[in-house]
């Protein structure tokens, strides 16, 4: 079965729920046409990088922060659709369209004979720098209502988009069996940092907790950011007590030696 996947990222991204879900697909012997990150008024050749992995990258008109009215939102709509129309090869109605981006309103109109499952995988109004992200709101709305299904990753997400029909909770992640953790707290003396680092991170926040306890050994775990490198090569000089693992999944970390793990992000870090 082929799948169409649009995203916001490329494909030679740190591996982020996107990414994960087309490499599942392919162990399981499906095609996929991964839509990248679009471009600023000009779009880049299809790319097929394998048997089975097109890499594709539309472009858009006006980002998608800045579309703070229907107006806006219309004039990108036309653009962006003259694009994915451009670039697409002829689908069969059997191909699955699985839509991460919540301002494509217009998927439907693009994909008009075949399924849409929409993924909410993150709170895009919180994001969003203007108008009280009334814009955004709309955009999920017809998003959502155009969609076939609509999974979102967490019980927030679910709630906040309930209003706009039925969503279903979608955790990818939860289907390992449960283990009963060594309940020795006392013996737990490492605290884990696991994800993607970047410049999210409250880079002081991270550095007055380590550096104020020293008894604590700071697992960091996941790809790091080349512009977030030089701070951790930096703080990993200045303290003994950090240690940088690379990525690696849960199950090859010693989680019964870890007391919790703990999330460092800028209160004001606000991404689109």
């Amino acid at each position: 079965m082929k799948f169409i996947i649009l995203t916001k990222s490329l494909w030679e991204e740190p591996p982020r729920l996107r990414r994960q879900l087309c490499d599942l697909l392919l162990r399981h012997g499906h095609s996929i046409v991964f839509y990248e990150k679009p471009r600023f008024l000009v779009a880049g050749p299809p790319k097929k990088i394998s048997k089975n992995v097109t890499l594709v990258r539309t472009a858009f008109l006006i980002h998608h922060q800045l579309r703070i009215n229907s107006i806006l939102r219309f004039f990108n709509e036309i653009y962006e659709k003259a694009w994915i129309n451009y670039t697409k090869n002829k689908i069969d109605k059997t191909a699955v369209i699985v839509n991460f981006n919540y301002d494509y309103v217009f998927v439907k109109k693009v994909f008009s004979n075949n399924k849409i499952v929409t993924i909410i995988n993150d709170d895009f109004i919180c994001q969003a720098k203007f108008n009280n992200g009334n814009h955004v709101k709309e955009s999920l709305k017809i998003t959502c209502q155009a969609s076939d299904q609509v999974l979102a990753v967490s019980h927030e997400l679910v709630d906040q988009l309930s209003p706009y029909g039925n969503v279903e909770l979608f955790l990818p992640w939860a289907i390992s069996s449960y283990r009963t953790p060594n309940k020795n707290i006392y013996q737990r003396k490492k605290l884990l940092i696991w994800g993607f680092i970047d410049g999210r991170i409250d880079e002081v926040f991270l550095q007055n907790i380590i550096e104020a306890h020293i008894e604590y050994e700071f697992l960091i775990v996941g790809p790091i950011c080349d512009k977030f490198l030089p701070f951790i090569k930096k703080i990993s000089e200045r303290n003994q007590n950090i240690s940088l693992i690379g990525t690696k999944s849960l199950t090859e970390l010693p989680l019964d030696l870890i007391l919790c793990a703990i999330v460092p992000y800028r209160i004001e870090s606000r991404f689109g």
